[in-house]
Parts: C-alpha cells; structure tokens; sequence
C-alpha cells in the first residue's frame, strides 16, 4: 500500500480557493505531492494533474471523514500507477537551482533561484538571457514544484507568445482564410489547446516544449474547429488535407507529452 506523509500548510503561490493542505504519497521509490482542497461540494474528487494528485473534499468533513478520504484517494492513485507505470514521469520532480540551463526555442536561459526571501509570494523576473525566481520562506517542496513551474510557463510564454500567435495566423492563411478573434496563450496543463465556437483559439504554453511539426499539428487541430466544430470523418479528413501525416505528432505526443512540463 501507498504511504503518505503531511508537510506544512502553506498559502504560497495558491488560487483562492479555500483551505489547501500538502502530504505526499509515496509509490516504490517515488513520491507524488497530494494537494487536498477544501471547497464547497457535495462528494470528493481524485484526479492526476501534471505535477501532483488533487484530492477535492466537501467543507463540511470532519477529521475521520478527511483521512478517510485520503486513504481512499491514496489507493486510487496507486492502483492508477500500477496500471500504467509511465504516468510516475509526470511526478519527478525537477531540479530547480541557480546555473541550471533551460534550452527553449532554440535559446538558452540560466535560472537563478532565491529560495527563503522575506518576501510572501513567489516571484519572477527575465533579466536578459536570465530568469531569476525568488521563493518565500519555509515553502514546500511540492509548493516550490508548482511555484516554479507556474513562473517559467508565465514569463516564458509571454516571451514566446507573439512567434506562436504569428504562427497560427500564417497556417491559418495558407490552410483555411478563416476569422480568428483572438489567440491566447495559457499555462494549461489538462489539454494542449482549444477552439471556441466564437472564434478564440487558446494554446497551451507546454506547446513551447514541443517540435516544431508537433506544435503545428496542435495550431491546424484547433484551427480546423473553425471549420468543424467536432472531431467527426470530416474533421480528420481536414486535418490530414493539411498534415497527412499528423499520426506522427500524435504518437510523439502520447510518448512525450507526458515531459512537457515547466
């Protein structure tokens, strides 16, 4: 059986959402941080997000009811890992550290971390070719994890944004001359991106972290809802017009995706 031990309960780089408590459940050698939210809902939730699990629990559970359904969530997550071994990448923690290198769309950027600033939330800055976060003191591990990532996705993505808004347009113009009313670039980590029935694409900043045929497969998927707003015969005959062979980024996202991660 899983294990699963409680670290401290910070608000750190945290949504609004409530009471928000850390453990971490350990699987084999590994350990994969549990975020445990407090929120107003009638039943509980576990899910695997990039990162971490996420344990949704009403607001009205008493302490026996709270482990409870940890434990339960614990042994979902575990049975979960058991099944498919892979998913433990996506729970690796990185290394953030001051000198580490990160080689992003053909640039390269040192990071330089400030950890135990008096300083109450997370912050990040680009100087030049260098990214520089400084972190609250006595934050978690699993809160440095997420604090970390959220600042790069952000600063990087809005660095990278105007290439990849120029992109879509330019596929959009040789491929399918439709109206597009905005493109937006978010730190998604449950899709790869999206299209309204409005005519608003969102891309998610992994995309950044991709090949470039990957990366254009993903903008023709979204830019081929404008045409058709499903994922019917007619979808895919469209999107292989433009990409015959778009299984290629497919079976590259399946095996890396996975990896994309700040």
């Amino acid at each position: 059986m899983p294990l699963f031990r409680s670290c401290a309960n910070l608000n750190v780089c945290m949504d609004d959402r409530g009471g928000t408590e850390y453990r971490y459940l350990r699987i084999r050698e590994d350990e994969i941080p549990l975020e445990i939210v407090t929120e107003r809902r009638n039943s509980a939730r576990i899910s695997l997000a990039t990162g971490r699990a996420i344990l949704r629990i009403p607001a009205g559970a008493d302490a026996e009811r709270r482990e409870s359904l940890v434990k339960w969530a614990s042994d979902w997550v575990h049975k979960r890992i058991q099944r498919s071994p892979d998913l433990l990448l996506r729970y690796r923690h990185k290394d953030y550290r001051t000198g580490s290198l990160i080689q992003m769309q053909g640039m390269e950027f040192e990071l330089v971390v400030e950890e135990n600033t008096p300083q109450k939330l997370a912050t990040g800055l680009l100087e030049g070719r260098r990214i520089r976060i400084r972190l609250p003191q006595s934050i978690s591990p699993a809160q440095k994890q997420k604090c970390c990532s959220t600042i790069l996705a952000r600063i990087l993505g809005k660095l990278f944004y105007p290439k990849l808004r120029n992109r879509v347009i330019e596929l959009n113009a040789q491929h399918f001359q439709k109206e597009i009313l905005s493109v937006r670039l978010k730190n998604n980590q449950t899709n790869w991106g999206s299209c309204s029935s409005d005519k608003r694409i969102n891309l998610s900043t992994r995309l950044l972290l991709t090949p470039p045929q990957v990366t254009d497969y993903i903008i023709v998927h979204e830019l081929t809802h404008l045409v058709h707003m499903d994922h019917s015969p007619k979808f895919w005959e469209r999107v292989r017009q433009v990409m015959p062979d778009y299984e290629k980024a497919e079976a590259w996202l399946a095996q890396h995706g996975d990896r994309c991660r700040y």
